[in-house]
């Protein structure tokens, strides 16, 4: 997935950005969906994640996002 891409997703919608973001909300990888990834040879990774229930995007990762 590209960052053009996971903008057109999440644009105007509740967002949570971090490493491991979703841990401060008491939830596991395993209770999300995952949406797409984006993986670099330098450590540009980032992943986005659905929670149905809470209705929030969550874009765990570092650096580019």
């Amino acid at each position: 997935m590209t960052r053009e891409e996971m903008r057109r997703i999440i644009c105007g919608e509740k967002v949570k950005k971090g490493y491991c973001c979703y841990q401060k909300d008491g939830l596991s990888p395993y209770q999300l969906k995952e949406l797409g990834t984006n993986r670099g040879v330098y450590g540009w990774n980032w992943t986005l994640y659905y929670h149905r229930e809470t209705d929030t995007y969550y874009l765990s990762g570092y650096r580019n996002m």
